[in-house]
């Protein structure tokens, strides 16, 4: 129940990241900083919360998801704040096309979501894989033969391919 939680929260924020990049059109924009949500912390420790580049890193995001949670931050404003935060520097990046930010900011968006919003003790990392309709209607079919649900047969037919070097 908790993963189909987080899937349509993920689903419903990437719902609104093409939104906004759909009526922007020509330009990928961040969203404007006052209108986020910021953290009720002290100045001194909202400074040691990491922002741009750094958030791509999986450790350092998980590790500012920490330290926003274990000061009573609320999920809902540690995911817009981290968002926030990692989106100018997507923004900046002359590299990527409009597209490709957007995309971007969706992969970000799953993952931050993914992280803030699993259970507290878990020991689990959450990837976002995109298919294709047909691959992802192969993949159902496959779990429903092994009388399991689709994230339980990617888990088990992936662990013993990890373990091979």
């Amino acid at each position: 129940m908790r993963t189909r939680l987080v899937s349509l929260f993920s689903f419903a924020v990437a719902l609104g990241l093409t939104a906004g990049a759909a009526q922007a059109a020509d330009k990928f924009e961040c969203p404007a900083a006052a209108g986020q949500d910021r953290p009720t912390l002290a100045p001194d420790l909202l400074k040691t919360v990491p922002t741009g580049e750094a958030l791509g890193k999986l450790e350092t995001l998980q590790n500012a998801v920490e330290l926003l949670r274990t000061n009573g931050v609320r999920s809902t404003t540690t995911v817009n704040y981290l968002m926030a935060s990692y989106c100018p520097w997507i923004a900046a990046n002359t590299k990527l096309s409009d597209a490709d930010k957007t995309s971007e900011m969706r992969r970000f968006a799953t993952r931050v979501a993914g992280i803030v919003y699993s259970r507290q003790d878990a020991e689990e990392i959450l990837f976002s894989v995109p298919l294709s309709p047909r691959e992802a209607a192969d993949l159902e079919a496959r779990a429903r033969a092994a009388n399991t649900t689709p994230s339980d047969w990617i888990a088990r037919t992936l662990r013993p391919a990890l373990k091979t070097p």
